[in-house]
């Protein structure tokens, strides 16, 4: 007679996904709020479920075996179907719930989510949120619902949904300028300190002037992939940078900040500007994040719109 194998539950296979998304059982327990022991006995009942071993553990970071990595997809797309079966009961009730992932830039999530958060969990209490930040968010899509990104337009074949546009503008701060003067034509950035931003604009910088387009060629003093940081330098005195309005407009308005060359519009060399953008898995969508991106698109759209964005 055959014996029987201990049973499993969705949560387990949750648990199994975050360990494997962050190759360690602690950090993976603390999301779960079970302790680091619980969350190792649960990881070794799975195994006893399925027969065999699904982590290889090391004192460094775990690592899947190749039925770990066989398993992973099926807990991926259990979860995802039981998520998606409970979404559909729970609209019948009208009570939105769950768990949104989302992934963005640290300006956006520092600049607006929180107050964007904040109005939507009052309409949707039931709703939470595991907000991811990087420089570059359109790669953590596989582990979300849905991304905010900022500047081009995103790689073609991804779902993606423009909900606003920004200004940028060559500034320095009041000392920079005082220091090494104010340059009077583009040419003149070749003498000065340029900040640039390391993925986008490294060392050619494009302007439109009376509907053409001009390019500069400058030298990066400091280079970095985070617009906070270009921020921060441009505070400090560091330099002149290409920087979005809404993300300096206090320091232009105390004086801190000095904007330069007004006449040459900031622009990509084909002539564009950047766009805030909405970007989908291509996953179906679940309610609960079609609801989400339809309010942070209509409150972006807004912020937009008083030039805040």
């Amino acid at each position: 007679m055959k014996a029987e194998r201990p049973t499993t539950n969705i949560n387990l296979f949750r648990l199994f996904a975050k360990v494997a998304e962050t190759g360690n059982i602690a950090a993976a327990a603390r999301q779960f709020d079970v302790s680091p022991s619980v969350a190792s006995r649960q990881m070794y009942q799975l195994e006893r479920v399925f027969n065999t071993k699904l982590l290889l553990r090391n004192t460094r970071r775990l690592s899947l075996t190749p039925a770990g990595n066989a398993l992973l997809d099926y807990a991926r797309t259990t979860t995802r179907g039981f998520d998606e079966l409970m979404e559909e009961l729970d609209e019948l009730q009208q009570k939105p719930l769950g768990l949104i992932t989302l992934a963005c830039t640290r300006f956006i999530a520092t600049t607006y989510l929180p107050t964007i958060i904040q109005e939507f969990s009052t309409k949707y209490p039931a709703i939470q949120f595991d907000v991811k930040t990087s420089n570059e968010p359109i790669k953590l899509l596989d582990q979300c619902d849905l991304a905010v990104v900022s500047g081009r337009i995103p790689t073609l074949g991804l779902i993606a949904r423009r909900v606003g546009e920004y200004q940028r503008i060559l500034c320095a701060s009041k000392d920079y300028v005082a220091k090494y003067s104010t340059p009077v034509g583009l040419s003149d950035l070749q003498d000065h300190h340029c900040l640039c931003h390391s993925v986008q604009e490294l060392s050619r910088w494009a302007f439109m002037q009376d509907n053409e387009i001009v390019i500069q060629d400058v030298r990066p003093h400091v280079a970095t992939d985070c617009f906070l940081m270009l921020a921060e330098m441009l505070y400090a005195g560091l330099g002149i940078a290409r920087i979005a309005r809404p993300l300096v407009a206090d320091k232009l308005k105390s004086g801190e900040l000095v904007e330069l060359l007004p006449s040459y519009r900031c622009v990509y060399p084909d002539g564009g500007i950047p766009g805030t953008w909405m970007v989908f898995s291509d996953r179906r969508m679940l309610s609960r994040t079609r609801l989400f991106s339809d309010f942070v698109a209509r409150e972006l759209r807004k912020a937009s719109m008083a030039g805040a964005i």
